[in-house]
């Protein structure tokens, strides 16, 4: 995914990476988490500033 937009909010929670993915983890699982933790109103004041 070279120069495409990423966020855990992105994903649509189809489950076709689980079935890819050689360590066998609960990817949308984990992304959901990553979003509760990062996507809030804080992150995003932050994210000006980082890039």
């Amino acid at each position: 995914m070279h120069g495409e937009t990423s966020d855990a909010s992105l994903c649509k929670n189809c489950g076709v990476c689980v079935t890819k993915c050689p360590q066998h983890i609960a990817i949308p699982d984990e992304l959901e988490t990553v979003k509760g933790q990062l996507g809030g109103l804080q992150t995003k004041m932050m994210l000006p500033i980082i890039r």
